[in-house]
């Protein structure tokens, strides 16, 4: 094979290799071209599927949180009924004396003053009477001159009865008795009541 045979084979060769490249290119920018919507449909799926996912997440999280704020709710009302109910029984439920208190009143009742008592309940009210009943025993063990009866009262708690504001030791000395274990007694002046009458009055609870 003679040079200038070998030479133009290799012409030809370069002149196909040229074409080649040229197609190449060619097909490049063909091909991004093409591609170029696809990539961009292919994106905005992701992008939908990215937001139908954030938004399932946030049903979810606010889903989630009602459940919970609807727990706590419910707990709340749970405690709450409870506290109501726990109240009731205790407006329900008899005052009574315990042994404690009613060893602790006698003992402090006779280390101090005695005096004369008369104690009146709440006619209509059958709690009233026996609880009036249970201070008319520790008086009377105490030493106190002490008498029962009833009348057709009002009112709520325990209530001292005298003609004067000023109360005489004995008096004094038996409200802080029964202060002092966690059973208040109030004091009210009444003219009509004579100079040695004394009336504690028993009233509903």
């Amino acid at each position: 094979m003679t040079d200038e045979t070998l030479l133009a084979l290799i012409q030809r060769g370069q002149t196909i290799a040229a074409f080649l490249v040229a197609i190449g290119v060619a097909g490049e920018f063909v091909g991004e071209f093409v591609s170029r919507p696809i990539q961009h449909r292919l994106d905005m799926a992701r992008q939908n599927e990215v937001a139908q996912l954030q938004q399932t997440v946030a049903a979810t999280n606010e889903h989630t949180a009602k459940i919970e704020l609807d727990a706590v709710q419910q707990r709340e009302r749970a405690a709450k009924a409870e506290r109501d109910l726990l109240e009731l029984q205790q407006q329900l439920a008899h005052r009574q004396l315990s042994t404690d208190a009613r060893s602790s009143l006698i003992a402090s009742l006779k280390a101090g003053p005695k005096g004369k008592l008369s104690l009146v309940a709440t006619i209509s009210d059958n709690e009233a009477v026996d609880f009036a009943n249970q201070i008319l025993t520790v008086l009377t063990e105490a030493g106190w001159q002490a008498s029962g009866g009833v009348g057709p009262f009002s009112g709520r708690g325990l209530v001292l009865v005298s003609r004067s504001a000023t109360l005489p030791a004995e008096l004094t000395h038996l409200i802080h008795c029964f202060g002092s274990v966690g059973i208040p007694i109030g004091h009210q002046a009444d003219p009509s009541y004579g100079d040695d009458t004394f009336s504690l009055m028993v009233l509903s609870k």
